[in-house]
């Protein structure tokens, strides 16, 4: 994977969906390979690159599955608002190669909805 290609491909994303407060891409080995915060997003942020999440249920839940993933809602360290996250895992040529996740908030999740 290429970091400079990922990195403005997840800042594209965030410019574009208002309802993100973090997304983020982590490689086959359970790394994290890069990641952006959501537009506005303020806080202490406990994530680097090369940071192992391969014990995360985000990553593992979506690595076992061939399909999205969607997690209960939590309370949002960045935002302390409801949110939840989406993953699935990341192919190429039929190989698993990682895993990308996406931190949503419920509020702004629920204005598209409605």
């Amino acid at each position: 994977m290429d970091r400079k290609l990922q990195q403005q491909a997840l800042a594209n994303f965030v410019e574009e969906n208002g309802f993100v407060e973090l997304i983020y891409i982590a490689d086959a080995d359970g790394k994290m390979f890069s990641y952006q915060l959501g537009k506005d997003i303020g806080g202490d942020l406990n994530i680097s690159l090369g940071m192992d999440v391969s014990s995360r249920g985000w990553f593992i839940n979506a690595k076992n599955s061939l399909h999205p993933v969607i997690s209960d809602v939590y309370r949002s360290l960045l935002t302390n608002q409801d949110c939840f996250t989406a993953s699935i895992g990341l192919f190429r040529d039929n190989q698993w190669i990682g895993v990308l996740g996406i931190d949503i908030n419920s509020k702004e999740w629920n204005k598209i909805l409605s």
